[in-house]
């Protein structure tokens, strides 16, 4: 492909893609860490675990984000 070809494919892809979205969204830096960190050696975790590890994320990142 040439570039203005992956050009318009990326722009077609970033305004319609929910990856893209989620990308550019304002706490995309908390998202990608919690997932980072939850799947950093396992593939699939229950939900229930994960929502567990999500809340104590948003609690630890609240305590250092509170002055």
């Amino acid at each position: 492909m040439d570039f203005f070809t992956d050009y318009y494919l990326l722009q077609e892809q970033v305004s319609e893609n929910k990856t893209w979205k989620l990308l550019r969204a304002d706490n995309a830096d908390v998202i990608l860490a919690f997932l980072k960190n939850v799947f950093k050696e396992e593939r699939e975790i229950p939900y229930d675990e994960a929502y567990v590890l999500l809340t104590g994320f948003l609690n630890d990142l609240k305590k250092i984000k509170s002055p």
